[in-house]
């Protein structure tokens, strides 16, 4: 386009024109624009080229249908145009009334009957020179004599015929002035239908020959793209047969980069989970008094937190990048320790490190101690509150000894007042140093059950109690193994059936306790339980008592003897039911008497169970 200008701007020159800078740039802007308009215009006029092209095919198919319609039946096309239009105008439609006449051209041209049924009806078919009329003139008889039958008759040669209910309907109502309209406009217009139809037959005609060219074209590009490429196959699949072990090598590379990547991403996560769950039992294992503490200090903590979230949003992303950075730091080391291939060699750093573990076990101590003291001058306040002026000793002096150990633990003096019963000479009883050991160990009681009179048990003291307190742990144990094995008589026998009845979520986390029983036993919490089978009623004891009490200090003997109490004794009527399964095989000679055999299968079956009975006499109640 420059070079266009520049030539123009010449031509004027040499003409005696004079062009300074500014009229150069408005005569080459007028140019540019000029030149823009004119592309603008070329665009649009090749998109209404490719809508008239579009729409001039359309036509042209429908048009080259009604001259195919007409090849076949033998009626001029504006004839069955017209015919279209005056179904359409009578509550049919141009194709029913379509298909009604390529069913009557159908059956007079293949079947040698046809003509002469028609003319039973009373129209001629033939004109005087013997040729056949116009389908469309013998339809329209075939209409005025239809409207002169029953409904019932005409509908029947109508079906024979092969024209359409609605079609039937129009012809009898009389469809000739809406032809007769259709054919005015036709006139007025100045089309002629014939000539259009054989027309739009010779152009769609050109237009299938034009695809089928591009077709052939596109056919003899993929040939001869086929002769080419096959080279440039061959090649490339001899430099991947040539280099096999190179790209091996690669794509071994590859895979080994993202399984070490998997691989640390899995073990970090799996350190983290291992660093949660010791946090976990940890936290489990301590008394109740011990738990309230530490969740009001993590709801302060959180609430702290909370109001705090814009001025902590930036060193609380370094915290966790710091933590992140010591976790992956302790995963090397523990690679290191159990003899892996570490990224660091922490042998010259293992001195240091065992310093630093003194120190932060200092640090524990430290803190544990400041913690015991805490719980201490808490238990002080509320001793104070209740009045308990023996507890009020015992706490105080805890706040003064402070040991680091768990509160109310063995090693610490307990007062007098709050002594739980003794336990029996011949039993372990880990309860005995009640103190502020958690509820159920206090009452010898894990299973924390309510007092409903059982035998040698009394209820809690205290304005609050209502569980019950057994003389010795065993006792405690016994009854909560019975209360489960009543649960199991009543078909309570899965984990969520058997928590939610004990446990209920009207004043406990009946959820979280189902999972926690679940996962302890590796059972799922729907599946159904055997709850006369020892070991798994040891299982469950022990979930249940670490849910209750947070810890389990019973020994494994202990839970044995009181999970296999009722399995290794002598049966009650109250006990596991007895279940019989018997098969018994009658053989019968004979049978010519049907009243005399079925007495004789009888009398041997009442045997058979009289025996059965007799030899569980023990056992059968």
């Amino acid at each position: 386009m420059a070079g266009d200008v520049d030539t123009i701007r010449e031509f004027l020159v040499g003409l005696g024109f004079k062009v300074d800078e500014r009229g150069q740039k408005k005569f080459t802007d007028g140019i540019l624009s000029a030149t823009l308009k004119v592309a603008e215009l070329g665009i649009a006029i090749k998109t209404a080229s490719a809508a008239v092209v579009a729409s001039v095919t359309v036509i042209a198919s429908q048009m080259e249908s009604l001259y195919f319609a007409s090849q076949r039946t033998g009626a001029a096309v504006a004839n069955i145009q017209a015919l279209g239009f005056a179904a359409a105008q009578m509550g049919s439609t141009a194709e029913a009334a379509r298909g009604s006449l390529e069913s009557l051209a159908r059956l007079m041209r293949n079947s040698p009957g046809g003509e002469g049924l028609i003319h039973s009806i009373g129209v001629q078919t033939r004109q005087a020179n013997g040729g056949l009329r116009d389908t469309t003139e013998i339809l329209a008889d075939l209409g005025k004599q239809f409207a002169g039958m029953p409904f019932y008759r005409a509908n029947a040669y109508a079906q024979a015929l092969g024209i359409d209910e609605k079609t039937l309907m129009a012809l009898r109502e009389g469809m000739g002035q809406f032809g007769d309209d259709y054919q005015d406009m036709l006139a007025k217009a100045g089309m002629d239908s014939q000539e259009a139809a054989k027309s739009s037959h010779a152009f769609m005609n050109e237009v299938r020959s034009l695809g089928a060219a591009f077709v052939i074209l596109g056919q003899k590009v993929a040939t001869t793209l086929t002769g080419k490429l096959s080279g440039d196959l061959r090649r490339f699949r001899d430099g991947v047969v040539d280099n096999f072990g190179r790209i091996a090598g690669i794509v071994e590379k590859v895979a080994s980069g993202v399984l070490l990547v998997a691989d640390i991403i899995s073990t970090l996560a799996l350190r983290g989970m291992q660093a949660i769950g010791a946090v976990v039992d940890w936290f489990n294992g301590l008394d109740g008094t011990v738990k309230t503490v530490i969740e009001a200090v993590a709801a302060l903590g959180i609430a702290w937190k909370v109001l705090s979230a814009g001025f902590l949003a930036t060193p609380i992303g370094r915290i966790i990048a710091l933590g992140a950075a010591i976790l992956a730091l302790y995963d090397d080391y523990k690679v290191w320790r159990e003899g892996g291939q570490a990224l660091i060699d922490w042998s010259k750093w293992e001195p240091g490190i065992k310093l630093a573990g003194k120190a932060i076990a200092w640090l524990r101590d430290l803190l544990g101690d400041m913690m015991y003291r805490a719980i201490a001058a808490v238990d002080a306040i509320d001793a104070i509150v209740h009045k308990d002026w023996g507890r009020l000793k015992f706490a105080v002096g805890e706040f003064l000894h402070g040991n680091g150990k768990p509160y109310g633990g063995s090693d610490a003096q307990q007062p007098a007042a709050t002594a739980a019963p003794a336990a029996s000479a011949g039993a372990a009883a880990p309860a005995a140093a009640a103190g502020r050991q958690p509820r159920g160990i206090r009452n010898n009681n894990p299973g924390n059950l309510n007092f409903v009179g059982q035998a040698g048990a009394t209820r809690e003291t205290g304005p609050n109690g209502r569980f019950a307190v057994f003389e010795t742990a065993e006792a405690g144990l016994r009854a909560l193994a019975d209360q489960l094995r009543r649960y199991g008589a009543r078909g309570i026998n899965s984990v969520r059936a058997i928590i939610s009845k004990f446990a209920p979520p009207s004043e406990n986390n009946t959820q979280a306790y189902i999972g926690s029983v679940s996962r302890r036993l590796g059972v799922d919490s729907d599946a159904a339980l055997n709850l006369n089978d020892p070991r798994l009623m040891h299982g469950l004891m022990d979930a249940i008592i670490k849910v209750e009490n947070g810890r389990n200090p019973y020994s494994t003997e202990q839970l044995a003897s009181a999970s296999a109490a009722r399995a290794a004794g002598p049966q009650t009527a109250a006990g596991a039911p007895v279940s019989v399964t018997q098969e018994t095989t009658i053989h019968v000679t004979g049978g010519s008497d049907p009243q005399g055999t079925a007495q004789a299968v009888a009398q041997a079956q009442n045997g058979v169970n009289q025996r059965l009975v007799r030899n569980m006499r023990t056992a059968a109640q």
